[in-house]
């Protein structure tokens, strides 16, 4: 028998003086295969677990895998048997489907990037105010994404991941078909506004990828590595297919009395989303029960008409208490500025590197910001899924989030007069300095930040899991996360934006302190005191209770 505390080998007699039938719980599967155990048997091992607990006032241990084999060998502990190939495939499985469901989430968000001010203004027939409504028509699914993050996360914890992935993935693939056909501004905001409202497909995904990972005791951060390669993907094949697509004909004349300019790009998230429909309910396993364990109370405290042990799926749920959690509060403090930041630079770099030559600016085009972008992107997939999962393994993951954070705070601010003083000195915009300058920046900012995303997400799911009611609160707080990058992803470009037109306005009145480098000095401010701050005090309050490095390597 383990260790008292420790877990037991599963699928061995559970606790000393169980009988010998119930120890010999695969009487009814082949010696040699990989079936499962059937799920009646978790409950016979519950049964007899909690009893000898009473009894004996034992710590109890996890409940039996249901991805379990019939030899003994449990998740991936025996590494040459046929039992940990399985679970191999079943993890691998879990990291695909969650990649092609990231890729079309992803794809769908910035496809639409080079044409919604075209598509606001087809829609409305008017060029007055594009900049107004083609911001609403892109933020409004953010908005209704917001309002019902909590609502699905408790809906998973009740009837489990699966429904409500197919539910998202299924209304976002009848809305795209929608936009596609629809030609009424309004009628297009709020499908738009309601696809949010029913997609929490991100947060779901996240939490059942960890589910599965954390089940099987393996360390997931080269998974989460994978999304951020598949993000990275459909951040390079989005903009770009969109904006090639747009205003294209269906072929054989399919479109002829119907299409719009952007139907095409639309029916392409349509086929995207049928796939990820198709895989999901196929393929992918349900993991909101899987976390279901006995832990010990304390003795003669009763539960469920038994003594000396509680399922911790039906302990009360601490997730309502999420939002009175000043760590948790402080996590997303760190994931929103980033967000914030992140997205403030997508958009401020292509402002400042369209300013005519005339201004002291280097006048690129739309196609070498375009490439611009794509090298940051390939150094992101190349990063995240060789070297990052590397380091963590030597370095915690905080310390790997603030370190990230050095290079990135001194680009902010230098890039933009660095660019204009070389310029200014005569250099040709389109030769090696310039391209240089460009290039490097853009690796820098992709790699380091864009590879935040894995770190805020492994912070947020150990940081969850070393609370009460794990299970359920991890769904909410990864709803909160998603939301609140969500929003904060629709209020920077219009910040950005709006401090990028003060400053060159205020270059041209002479100002002898505001320029073009105003938004890049507020998202280096921004990145500094909600990412690296709030990061160490998150750390330091960790430590403070824990007394060692949280999320150790």
């Amino acid at each position: 028998m383990a260790p008292t505390g420790g877990p037991l080998p599963l699928n061995e007699p559970l606790l000393a003086g169980a009988s010998e039938a119930d120890a010999d719980l695969d009487d009814d599967i082949n010696e040699e295969s990989c079936i499962p155990v059937r799920q009646q048997t978790m409950g016979t091992q519950v049964r007899h677990a909690s009893k000898m607990c009473a009894e004996g006032g034992l710590m109890t241990p996890v409940v039996t895998s249901p991805w379990t084999t019939s030899k003994g060998e449990a998740g991936l502990g025996a590494k040459n048997s046929a039992a940990a190939r399985a679970a191999k495939r079943r993890l691998r499985k879990q990291v695909m489907i969650s990649c092609f469901i990231m890729f079309a989430e992803g794809y769908y968000a910035t496809q639409v990037f080079p044409y919604i001010a075209s598509m606001a203004e087809d829609l409305r027939h008017s060029k007055e105010s594009v900049g107004f409504y083609s911001g609403l028509l892109y933020t409004c699914q953010s908005i209704g994404n917001l309002a019902t993050a909590v609502f699905w996360a408790n809906m998973s914890n009740k009837y489990g991941r699966r429904v409500c992935l197919l539910t998202g993935l299924a209304f976002n693939l009848c809305a795209t078909v929608g936009i596609a056909v629809l030609q009424d501004y309004w009628l297009i905001f709020g499908l738009r506004l309601l696809s949010g409202l029913m997609n929490s497909n991100l947060s779901i995904m996240r939490t059942s990828l960890r589910e599965s990972f954390s089940y099987e005791e393996e360390d997931d951060t080269s998974a989460f590595s994978m999304l951020s390669v598949a993000f990275g993907a459909s951040s390079v094949c989005g903009p770009s297919i969109g904006g090639i697509l747009y205003g294209s004909q269906l072929p054989f004349g399919l479109g002829d009395g119907w299409a719009n300019p952007w139907t095409s790009p639309l029916l392409t998230c349509t086929a995207l989303y049928t796939l990820c429909l198709v895989t999901t309910f196929s393929v992918m396993p349900e993991t909101a029960f899987l976390t279901d364990q006995l832990v010990p109370i304390a003795p003669g405290k009763q539960s469920n008409g038994r003594s000396g042990a509680v399922k911790s799926g039906s302990q009360p749920s601490d997730s309502k208490n999420l939002l009175k959690d000043s760590r948790f509060l402080l996590l997303l403090i760190v994931g929103g500025g980033h967000s914030f930041t992140f997205t403030g630079w997508e958009l401020a770099y292509p402002l400042v590197a369209r300013v005519p030559a005339d201004d002291d600016g280097e006048g690129w085009s739309t196609a070498e910001i375009g490439i611009t972008f794509l090298v940051g992107s390939v150094g992101l997939m190349t990063y995240s899924l060789l070297l990052y999962p590397r380091i963590v393994r030597k370095v915690t993951v905080i310390r790997v989030w603030v370190y990230s954070w050095i290079i990135p705070l001194l680009i902010y601010p230098s890039f933009p007069r660095i660019l204009t003083a070389v310029v200014s000195a005569g250099h040709e915009t389109h030769g090696g300095m310039v391209n240089l300058l460009n290039y490097v920046a853009q690796l820098f900012i992709s790699v380091l930040l864009g590879s935040g995303f894995i770190s805020i997400q492994l912070m947020l799911n150990s940081y969850v899991a070393s609370r009460p009611g794990a299970r359920t609160a991890l769904a909410v707080a990864n709803s909160w996360m998603v939301s609140t990058q969500a929003l904060v992803r629709a209020v920077s470009p219009m910040s950005t934006g709006a401090l990028f037109t003060l400053g060159i306005q205020a270059e041209n009145d002479g100002s002898a302190f505001l320029s073009r480098s105003l938004p890049f000095d507020f998202l280096a401010v921004i990145g500094l005191v909600s990412c690296v701050l709030c990061a160490l005090e998150f750390e330091r309050r960790m430590l403070q209770e824990l007394g060692q490095p949280f999320i150790q390597s």
